[in-house]
């Protein structure tokens, strides 16, 4: 099984948890909301991974970094089109 499965298992045999939820932010990122039987046992998480923003919500562990963005290239020109070579021998027939 996987951790998420594990702590979600774990959470559920000891009857700790109460609530789960997972949605999608309008800042781009996932948000992971976890509620136990206590009043103080509530954790909200917001990740770009989804299944980081559960396994964080649900431990209570802060989550790894997201990874860093791709760095931008930037474009190279378009080559320059090469002249066809002229075919002189068509006008000759």
């Amino acid at each position: 099984m996987s951790q998420l499965e594990d702590l979600i298992r774990s959470l559920a045999k000891s009857g700790r948890l109460n609530h789960l939820s997972l949605g999608f932010l309008n800042n781009g990122q996932w948000g992971a909301s976890y509620r136990g039987v206590s009043d103080a046992d509530k954790r909200l998480v917001d990740h770009p991974d989804p299944v980081e923003a559960l396994i964080a919500a649900l431990s209570g562990k802060k989550p790894p970094p997201p990874p860093p963005p791709p760095k931008k290239t930037r474009a190279r020109p378009a080559p320059k089109p090469v002249a066809a070579p002229v075919d002189d021998d068509e006008d000759l027939l």
